[in-house]
């Protein structure tokens, strides 16, 4: 092999295995977040953002009259299974607090694990189909004017109660440095687990999650007036299964007659909202892939060119072998031997597939050796011989330019 191409072909290959194990990195993540499970059937469910502007919702009152409306004109529309609201956005992003158990000793914040919680609406479960293992499901009559209450989901039981029923226990948040305290809560149930987040990994946040009634605070104390977001999701399961997708004209009708004026963004199922987050990992991959497969392109031409000039090389000592009775498939052999060895050297722990491709660059360049016109003159069996002598000269010559101090050397004829 000729020494200036070592160098580039080995660095052909090197840029061909680290854009195609990126494509593979990228592609196995892609696959991992398709496959994560929700909990519930993400093409069934249908949500939408809503923004309520001071304009025309200057008060929280107001804003609950629209919402209270909202929940009333859907369920009694016909065309929706169930109706809910969540200040989750788009289905993916759920707010997380430190949360703080009564009864359970903790030495500061490195012992609180944070966990995800939402305000919901009743009737909220059964729009995600998530079953009611103890206890109740919120009424609109929850307010923590009355009684602060959560529900928690049963993750997040068996973590931190085990066995024992979370029924009763209290909770409360904590952020700002244990300076900002919310209401001790009492759990009133506990539903099955769904994904409350995206998907994609959030640091210390696990499984585990709660709930709080729509009109509730998340952090800090309860103030005079009940909170009413400016924002929020409207979430719904259409009847007789159809798909989520099929009833956004239905839901923009709806809404529209509510309030002619508010419009609607982040429309779509949960599945489409998730992947769209998944589509920048996507785009990478098939980046990845396409300037990987146009590496490898390039490392198989340069490959195939640089065995191809080493075999023409060999081509005398590959007419001895075959004079001396070696047969085609031996010779094919020795190449492709050969070739591995070189190969697996210059590229040592670079992936195997690439030793396999360089195997078959030399198999390629040993076939079109052993049938080579450029061999001649005459077929290489008839001519042995004088390939034998040619083999000589060039040992000696070889043997004479290593050791030129020696008294014997001379220039060969």
């Amino acid at each position: 092999m000729p020494p200036g191409f070592a160098f580039p072909m080995n660095g052909l290959v090197l840029l061909a295995s680290f854009l195609l194990v990126g494509a593979l990195l990228q592609a196995q993540s892609i696959v991992r977040q398709q496959r994560v499970d929700y909990g519930y059937d993400t093409n069934a469910l249908l949500s939408a953002r809503m923004g309520l502007m001071e304009g025309d919702y200057p008060t929280g009152a107001t804003r609950r009259l629209f919402y209270d409306r909202l929940l009333r004109e859907l369920r009694g529309s016909g065309q929706f299974e169930s109706v809910g609201l969540t200040t989750r956005l788009r289905m993916v992003f759920a707010d997380d607090a430190t949360v703080e158990i009564e009864g359970l000793a903790s030495n500061g914040d490195r012992d609180r694990l944070n966990a995800n919680f939402e305000m919901v609406s009743d009737g909220y479960f059964a729009v995600t189909a998530q079953r009611l293992i103890e206890g109740r499901d919120f009424t609109a009559d929850d307010e923590d004017s009355r009684e602060p209450v959560a529900i928690v989901n049963a993750a997040f039981a068996r973590k931190h109660f085990r066995t024992d029923s979370a029924l009763s226990r209290r909770i409360r948040t904590v952020a700002n440095n244990n300076t900002l305290l919310g209401p001790w809560r009492r759990i009133v149930g506990v539903v099955s687990d769904v994904r409350m987040v995206g998907p994609f990994h959030n640091p210390n946040v696990d499984d585990t999650g709660f709930y709080l009634p729509f009109y509730a605070t998340g952090l800090g104390p309860v103030p005079a007036a009940p909170t009413v977001f400016q924002f929020a999701t409207v979430l719904v399961r259409p009847r007789g299964g159809v798909k989520g997708e099929a009833a956004i004209g239905a839901l923009r009708r709806q809404i529209a007659r509510i309030d002619p004026n508010l419009p609607l963004y982040f429309v779509g199922t949960p599945q489409f909202h998730h992947n769209g987050f998944v589509a920048e990992n996507r785009i990478v991959a098939e980046m990845f892939t396409l300037f990987g497969g146009v590496a490898v392109v390039l490392a198989s031409v340069g490959l195939y060119g640089v065995m191809s000039f080493s075999v023409n090389r060999r081509s005398r000592e590959i007419g001895i072998r075959m004079a001396l009775g070696a047969d085609r498939a031996e010779i094919l052999r020795m190449v492709l031997r050969q070739g591995a060895w070189q190969f697996s050297i210059g590229i040592v722990g670079r992936p195997w597939p690439y030793v396999l491709g360089g195997n078959v660059c030399a198999g390629s360049a040993a076939e079109c050796a052993l049938s080579n016109q450029s061999a001649r003159p005459g077929d290489l069996r008839d001519r042995g011989a004088r390939a034998c002598l040619g083999f000589v000269r060039r040992h000696d010559h070889s043997r004479f330019a290593r050791h030129p101090h020696r008294p014997d050397h001379r220039p060969p004829r």
